[in-house]
């Protein structure tokens, strides 16, 4: 079976995304790529006139017409997008000429309103079909096409067994991955003012809408050790820093809804996860047992679950050990496999 994979940009995760799934052997993989990616042991075509979101309709006509005309000269069986949420502002126009026997989008995030809710029919016309990683997203875009939508829990690319390392005297706290307002990681920082206990903060990620300036003017309120590392990290660096931490915070913002990666890397860990109480990030946690959930946006919700996080021991139930289990590599691929070949 032959899969080609098309994806859009190398930013966030992705590199993972595709090695992961390009790794195996039950099939063979071809990626579409704006560039080289010298991580990935796979056949790639590089098209590199294009980088979503920011370009022209005519750019993404032309990228379009080249997956196609690509398309015409092998045989494929699957045409998987890894990234669906970039090019919804096309409406998927093209996207059904591709010659393949399966067409498949992955989308990571739920976008509401009119518009979005016109792109995601015009993108899954004519049998394409999506792929999301929670159900509450599975749920609402069902709603919107009125049939089945398939669901892959997203893994944890960065650990393959779990770590049992003993909990830190002083509690870290782990933000990590881009700085993006809609992540509220300056939510955070200010429900930290509030904390009374000891702790560490561990920020590690790229620096994007929330500067480093904004988190250093903070530093000095917080009664606690910062360690902020503002850069795309090693995949070492990123594991090192994972590792380390007792406690994952993910205070998003309302308008976010999709599966989260420190989600993933925290339970794979056994972690505690402490999260905003919307969307997919709060089912998730409530529904596996896997931490606690504060009111989305709200400070002070947020700093008190967090003076109760340091001074009470989270230990996994068998529902949390379950979830946990789950989130590996291996049942990743294999699940996609079976949406392959279903």
């Amino acid at each position: 079976m032959n899969v080609l994979f098309i994806v859009e940009g190398i930013g966030g995760h992705n590199i993972s995304y595709l090695r992961a799934l390009s790794q195996t052997k039950l099939y063979k993989s071809v990626i579409i790529t704006p560039v080289y990616i010298s991580e990935i042991d796979a056949e790639q075509i590089v098209y590199d006139d294009i980088v979503f979101p920011n370009k022209s309709f005519i750019k993404y006509k032309k990228w379009i017409m080249f997956i196609i005309n690509e398309s015409k000269k092998k045989k494929y069986d699957v045409v998987h997008f890894i990234d669906g949420d970039t090019i919804m502002r096309f409406f998927g126009l093209g996207i059904s000429k591709i010659v393949a026997d399966k067409h498949l989008i992955t989308f990571h995030h739920f976008f509401s309103g009119l518009i979005r809710k016109v792109s995601y029919k015009c993108m899954l016309k004519c049998g394409i079909q999506a792929v999301v990683h929670t159900d509450n997203i599975k749920k609402q875009l069902e709603k919107i096409i009125n049939r089945n939508v398939n669901k892959v829990d997203y893994p944890s690319f960065t650990v393959t067994t779990p770590i049992n390392k003993k909990a830190n005297k002083i509690p870290i706290l782990g933000a990590f991955g881009a700085t993006r307002y809609e992540k509220g990681l300056d939510i955070l920082l200010s429900a930290l003012e509030c904390v009374n206990n000891p702790f560490v903060l561990l920020i590690a990620g790229a620096e994007t809408e929330i500067k480093k300036s904004y988190i250093d003017n903070f530093i000095p309120k917080i009664k606690g050790k910062v360690i902020c590392d503002l850069k795309f990290l090693s995949e070492d660096e990123l594991k090192n820093y994972l590792d380390k931490t007792d406690i994952f915070v993910l205070p998003y913002r309302l308008n976010f809804d999709g599966a989260s990666g420190p989600l993933a890397d925290g339970v794979a860990r056994r972690k505690m996860i402490i999260g905003s109480n919307h969307g997919s990030l709060g089912e998730l946690i409530e529904q596996n047992h896997i931490g606690v959930t504060f009111e989305a946006e709200n400070i002070d919700s947020l700093a008190h679950i967090i003076e109760q996080a340091i001074t009470e021991p989270f230990v996994y139930d068998e529902t949390a050990l379950a979830y946990s289990q789950k989130l590996t590599v291996e049942n990743f691929i294999y699940t996609y496999y079976k949406i392959y070949t279903n």
